[in-house]
């Protein structure tokens, strides 16, 4: 799957590369160089801007005709004005007024129809719904059709969900993040001072935003338990379960074994049991199935050590072995 929250993550940075650039093609924008370099990008961002709006031919049909005709007249104003003399400002205008309208007219529809759409987990989209598509790599322009059911970003990204299914929840046996809540969790719904987390999972917020999982009293006292005689409180497989916990203790550190999806994971089984013995680990979390990627194989080697080694207890519905008896 493709990660929208990373592309998000890039956009400031493009913006402000954009906008530079921008700056620069407009104070340059006597030189013919300028010119046909400015015209060009006004031509692909607004070509591209029609691409996206196209994919979704119900939701405001006129926009794309305005994005097509602002495009149109921003590479004309662009080439044309600064040789129109005593015109030449007023072209310039012109040529500003209609980039900005090429440019920005379907990204500000996008965001006006997110902002006022109501969403749930953890994977960003954006724009209005598309039917028909499913998940799956849909490629560049042109890659995409009109088929399934998703938001247009999602349908550029191939993240949309078949119907029935909630963004951020793959196939079966797929590598994605799922639904199915953490362990310890109580699966209650989201608060008004509460997150959703990978897959939908419900994060209660003590402490504010991004506060703990609604991890069990109980287990969030063992792992708190004597925190500072160790250098992780528990161990256990998988990265976002791990976090589920530094989260319900308040940041006490927790051993990820096998890596964000437990798909991975360098930590080899001698190494554990060095940790082990060395009275680096107070408790091994065995609950859970391991995150949503999976069992690696060290987090397999691990748990199976563990298992045969230590006596299982239960804390808080969550089975955990105690690695300092």
């Amino acid at each position: 799957m493709i990660h929208t929250y990373y592309a998000v993550a890039l956009a400031p940075a493009i913006a402000a590369l954009v906008a530079i650039g921008a700056a620069a093609l407009w104070q340059r924008r006597r030189s013919l160089h300028a010119q046909l370099l400015a015209a060009a990008t006004v031509a692909v961002s607004g070509g591209w801007s029609y691409v996206l709006l196209d994919r979704t031919p119900t939701w405001q049909p006129w926009l794309r005709a305005v994005v097509l005709v602002a495009t149109v007249l921003a590479v004309a104003a662009l080439l044309v004005g600064p040789r129109l003399g005593p015109l030449a400002r007023r072209a310039g205008i012109v040529a500003l007024a209609a980039t900005a309208i090429a440019g920005l007219g379907g990204p500000v529809a996008y965001a006006v129809a997110t902002v006022t759409t109501a969403h749930s987990g953890s994977l960003p989209s954006a724009g209005p719904a598309v039917s028909g598509v499913a998940g799956g790599l849909r490629g560049g322009p042109g890659g995409a059709g009109r088929a399934g059911s998703g938001t247009g970003a999602q349908q550029l990204f191939g993240t949309a969900p078949p119907s029935g299914r909630g963004a951020g929840t793959p196939p079966s046996g797929s590598g994605g993040a799922g639904t199915s809540a953490l362990p310890g969790a109580s699966g209650r719904a989201p608060g008004p001072s509460s997150f959703a987390g990978p897959g939908g999972a419900s994060f209660a917020g003590r402490g504010g935003a991004g506060g703990a999982l609604s991890t069990s009293a109980a287990l969030v006292r063992a792992l708190e338990s004597h925190a500072g005689s160790y250098r992780w409180v528990a161990a256990t497989a998988g990265s976002t379960n791990a976090a589920a916990y530094e989260l319900a203790t308040g940041g006490d550190a927790v051993m990820a074994i096998g890596g964000f999806n437990n798909n991975g994971g360098e930590l080899s089984l001698a190494q554990f049991i060095r940790y082990v013995k060395a009275g680096d680990i107070h408790y091994f979390i065995a609950s859970g199935g391991g995150g949503p990627g999976g069992a690696s194989s060290s987090s397999t080697q691990v748990t199976a050590w563990v298992s045969s080694h230590y006596s299982a207890e239960t804390i808080g519905g969550v089975t955990v072995y105690d690695l300092t008896r």
